[in-house]
């Protein structure tokens, strides 16, 4: 029964636990066919290699598994913090929009303050535009067939 606990224990490892199992497995029956009496059977040993190899397959997939967390968890991490400065310059351009529209314009008595506003509220709202200019050209070149 203590077998089984430690089975299960492994287990709660995840997969490098099971491909740790199977590779414990595999030595396991290397060992039990060299202690055989007589000549050892090609068939087994066979079934022996092809367990082995794939044993080693789960052990690759382990590594690459462990990679591909690491960089998911990395990509995740730079979108969120890149969603966060977007979120915080359409804050800021709206901003600089709204007194752009309520107040800066109805202060200003010639083209030159006019354009002065213009250019001081829309500040923010460059790389939101430069954006917006990008996927716009973009998509009609998606469109041209």
């Amino acid at each position: 029964m203590s077998q089984l606990s430690d089975i299960a224990t492994i287990l709660q490892v995840g997969f490098s636990g099971f491909a740790f199992l199977m590779a414990a497995l595999s030595f396991k029956l290397l060992r039990g066919e060299a202690q055989r009496d007589g000549a050892p059977r090609s068939a087994i040993l066979k079934a022996i290699s092809r367990y082995t190899a794939y044993t080693f397959v789960l052990a690759f997939l382990v590594s690459a598994s462990r990679f591909g967390e690491k960089w998911y968890a990395s990509n995740l991490k730079r979108d969120e913090q890149l969603n966060l400065i977007r979120s915080q310059e359409a804050q800021t351009c709206r901003m600089g929009l709204d007194s752009l529209m309520y107040a800066d314009i109805k202060t200003a008595t010639d083209r030159e303050s006019l354009v002065g506003a213009i250019q001081q509220n829309l500040a923010g709202c460059k790389t939101i535009l430069k954006t917006l200019a990008e996927q716009s050209t973009n998509s009609m070149a998606e469109d041209v067939p």
